[in-house]
């Protein structure tokens, strides 16, 4: 049973990440790490653990280029009021695996919509920079067709022996 709060506290990392990395491998390791120092016996023992997973998994959502430090912060900070909860005999291990569980939720909700805005914000410079390049290539255009000579209307040219002059 104590192992399944490990999992169910440390997991709501898990899914936050670009799969193609290895974070869920270091993320897996990382937990064993943690668990092989899990000591029941201690009247903190899920905090020790929460501990110990969270100084592990922040340089990993460093080096796998997690966006949103705000939301790891977050994670990381109910991950501790969780354990807390249940050091203190406040909650059980399936309460923890809800809570949990609704924090993965939210937290990949909040993922979605900052991607979605991010999208949108990208649309929004792509057509911004297409205005202002068809604006400075009018202005360029403008300008070229004012310095321009002005066309000459007829003239007309005399030669006397070897010089032409035209007029």
């Amino acid at each position: 049973m104590r192992r399944t709060i490990l999992v169910a506290l440390l997991l709501s990392g898990c899914a936050t990440v670009a799969p193609q990395s290895q974070f869920p491998q270091q993320a897996a390791a990382l937990q064993q790490s943690c668990a092989q120092q899990f000591q029941p016996q201690l009247p903190d023992a899920h905090q020790r653990f929460a501990a110990c997973y969270n100084s592990g998994i922040a340089p990993l959502r460093a080096q796998s280029g997690y966006p949103y430090p705000d939301l790891a912060a977050l994670e990381d900070n109910y991950r501790m009021l969780v354990a807390q909860q249940r050091d203190a005999g406040a909650i059980n291990d399936a309460q923890v695996g809800v809570y949990m569980a609704e924090l993965r939720t939210r937290i990949a909700s909040e993922e979605q919509a900052r991607m979605g805005q991010a999208a949108l914000v990208e649309q929004q410079e792509r057509q911004a920079d297409a205005a202002s390049w068809a604006a400075i290539s009018q202005g360029l255009a403008l300008m070229n067709q004012a310095n321009q000579p002005p066309p000459r209307q007829g003239f007309t040219c005399t030669q006397m022996g070897n010089t032409t002059n035209c007029w």
